[in-house]
């Protein structure tokens, strides 16, 4: 996958040949980007000499590789709102052959004649089509999808302890009915009972209340010797705490709706496909290229 800058609108009033050119000047690079290929020129300056000495003009060429051999690549633009014919062809064949050139790619528009086909393939000129998507490009695909989400937000729980804890005398004990403040998640605070079995809030509370409603309080009793165990905060004062009980209420927040709506027709900007290959790629209105076929 691949992706150029934002695109103009090609109905624009302003959108013309150059734009085109520049279109398709963004396209190669960003497709030939990750096999080393850059933009050598491109517009009205871009040219190439022939035999003899003689420059003409093409509309994009590149280039890439390196070493005894850099391969070069003409690529001549036709937004024309009629097929290109046998004469451009032959044309254009004979820049790419007199400069030397790699390789030679024509992109129109609205296609290529017959002929013009038959002339490219038997001169080893690639052809492309680069236009805007047609009605008949969404038969059998997904164009709109619509619909709604609906996201369920898990339950807050508050909780509230009853612990004693012994003081800095030994005979010294404080009774502390209120919540201690612990930072950090339910499932990390582990209560420990007498016969060795240790859960954390988390865990205790879900196994008392498994399906959790709006404004439930309950208050769960422990056994004596119950302690209280903060594996992330040991030199919390609630660490080691004996536990009596533990009071818990329940928030359920209201679910949260998120309508979904995406027309595929408004995303795909261009569709640029291979005569000869078959090749297909939908360019997006954000510059992305994805190969379809």
């Amino acid at each position: 996958m691949a992706s150029t800058s934002r695109l103009p609108d090609p109905d624009g009033a302003d959108f013309d040949w150059e734009n085109y050119e520049a279109l398709v000047r963004d396209v190669y690079a960003a497709l030939g980007r990750a096999e080393g290929v850059t933009i050598e020129c491109w517009g009205r300056k871009c040219k190439v000499q022939t035999v003899g000495g003689v420059q003409r003009q093409v509309d994009v060429l590149t280039k890439h590789g390196g070493g005894r051999h850099t391969y070069r690549t003409a690529i001549s633009c036709k937004w024309w709102n009629t097929r290109v014919g046998v004469a451009h062809v032959s044309d254009f064949a004979l820049i790419v052959q007199d400069a030397s050139l790699d390789m030679g790619i024509i992109v129109s528009k609205m296609g290529f004649t017959k002929p013009a086909q038959a002339l490219a393939a038997a001169k080893g000129i690639g052809l492309v089509v680069l236009r805007k998507p047609l009605d008949a490009d969404w038969e059998g695909s997904i164009k709109r999808i619509c619909g709604e989400i609906t996201y369920e937000l898990p339950p807050r729980y508050s909780y509230g302890l009853r612990m004693t804890k012994q003081g800095p005398e030994p005979a010294q004990l404080e009774d502390q009915e209120r919540s201690a403040a612990l930072l950090g998640s339910p499932d990390r605070f582990v209560i420990a009972e007498p016969d060795g079995t240790g859960r954390t809030l988390l865990e205790r509370v879900s196994a008392a209340c498994p399906e959790p409603q709006d404004g439930t309080e309950f208050v769960i009793k422990f056994p004596v010797g119950t302690k209280l165990s903060l594996p992330d905060a040991p030199d919390h004062p609630a660490d080691g705490a004996c536990v009596h009980e533990m009071s818990v209420q329940i928030q359920v927040p209201p679910p949260m709706m998120s309508t979904v709506d995406i027309d595929a027709e408004d995303r795909v900007y261009m569709i640029m496909e291979s005569v000869f290959d078959g090749t297909r790629y939908n360019i997006t209105d954000d510059g992305e290229i994805i190969e379809v076929s």
